[in-house]
Formats: structure tokens, sequence, C-alpha cells
């Protein structure tokens, strides 16, 4: 499918449907893709591969297809002799996760180890998942946010506008 056309449909869907088609192709994906280490497979590698990279691109962490995708991927572009360049299966598997230095008192960076240890994370994953949770509640509250502004902007749900008192006291006289 053309770019062009992938992003008229992926702008097109809600959210919701559009995460929901893209795990669904990424389970349909992963049921056709031979081991890539087979020759036999190659071919089917080689026509499909362009569907991964579509369907593993940003938005996609964190789904288990993705990750097998992405390796199975890796690994057949290896076995090609192909160099990984640029593509979104690099960036969403590989080159997402960024490194920063972190300052913390002793007392903090105790605890974090603590809770990272219990949670079976390294402490990086583990502040990186607490940020992530900040974030997402960040922005859940700025749709919150304008969803209220736009209610309290026209004062119904509909976008009419509430009657004025005089139409209100002069619908109770009739």
């Amino acid at each position: 499918m053309h770019l062009l056309l992938q992003r008229l449909i992926r702008e097109a869907l809600p959210e919701e449907t559009l995460a929901s088609r893209l795990r669904d192709a990424r389970g349909l994906l992963r049921g056709a893709m031979p081991h890539p280490e087979d020759p036999a497979g190659w071919p089917l590698w080689r026509r499909l591969l362009p569907h991964v990279d579509a369907v593993c691109g940003p938005g996609a962490d964190g789904d288990e297809a993705v990750a097998v995708l992405a390796n199975d991927a890796a690994v057949f572009l290896w076995i090609q002799a192909e160099v990984l360049v640029d593509t979104n299966l690099v960036h969403s598997s590989f080159v997402s996760m960024k490194n920063v230095t972190v300052t913390m008192n002793e007392d903090v960076a105790r605890w974090a180890r603590v809770e990272a240890a219990r949670r079976g994370l390294s402490v990086s994953r583990f502040l990186g998942s607490i940020l992530e949770e900040e974030m997402d509640r960040d922005a859940e509250y700025r749709r919150a946010m304008r969803k209220f502004l736009a209610f309290h902007a026209t004062g119904s749900s509909d976008g009419r506008p509430l009657p004025s008192r005089d139409d209100l006291h002069a619908r109770s006289l009739r």
C-alpha cells in the first residue's frame, strides 16, 4: 500500500480503532512469517517485510508481536547482509530508548533499587516507567481539561448554548 494512502487511512481512523487494527495486523503477520533462518521462507520475508515495517512503527511499543516481528526481521536482514538503515523497525525496537543521567540522594537511589528489583526491572526501566506514567497522566489531564473547557464555553455537551435567564422565566410563566 502506498505510504500516502497509509497515512490518510491512519489519520482518518479513531485512535482506538487504529490501535486495534494495527494489533490485528501484527498478529496476522506474526502468524504468517516463516522462521527467518529458513531459506525456503526468504521470498515471503521479502514480500512481507515492508508490511512488518509499517505496523511496527511509533506507538507500537509494548506489544509482544512487535518484539517478535522486529527481532525476526533483524535476524532475516542480518542473514541477508542488509544494513538496517532508518526503518520503523530500528526506531521502534532498537533506537527509541534514550539514556539520561539522573542525580538523586542516596535514600532515593536505595528506594529505587529496591522497588526496581521488587518489580523485576532495572532502575533505568523502573524510572522510565514512572516517567511514562506521569506523561500519560499529564496527557489525560490535558484532554480532560480541553473537554471541560469546550463544555464550559457553551454550557452543554451538544454544543448548543444554554437558554438565557429571561427565556427560562418566560417559559415558566406561559
